[in-house]
């Protein structure tokens, strides 16, 4: 199985390796655990090392969160980043798929509003093509 490429990823070290921007903590209840971006100006953002960056190497981005946020990935050789939105109040699993030529890439956490909630997040490659 792939290595999560993600530094803290799922926030065991609270909110180590993450840059924050606003008003971030930590949860650490039963229910309700992870990142809890505050407010529409909270952000977390971190850049990855890719393993390959051999463009044909896809990568796959997985993140639970409940809330109304977003999760981007910069890839710095494509035009358009990768989103996945979250408007939802359970808990939900949402995927992406990319491609990168580059060695590194950005991933940010965005709050639409109040309490976007992010309990983990995953880059792992998923092999070449």
């Amino acid at each position: 199985m792939a290595s999560n490429l993600v530094a803290n990823g799922v926030f065991s070290e609270g909110l180590n390796a993450w840059n924050l921007q606003g008003n971030v903590t930590l949860l650490t209840g039963a229910l309700d655990r992870g990142a809890c971006l505050q407010d529409r100006d909270s952000a977390l953002e971190q850049t990855l090392t890719l393993s390959n960056a051999d463009g044909d190497t896809q990568y796959r981005l997985r993140v639970r969160a409940k809330g109304n946020g977003w999760i981007t990935i910069i890839a710095n050789d494509t035009p358009n980043p990768h989103r996945l939105f979250f408007s939802c109040p359970q808990w939900t699993i949402r995927e992406d798929y990319f491609y990168s030529n580059n060695t590194q890439c950005q991933i940010k956490l965005n709050s639409e509003d109040s309490g976007f909630l992010v309990d983990w997040v995953e880059v792992t490659p998923v092999g070449a093509t």
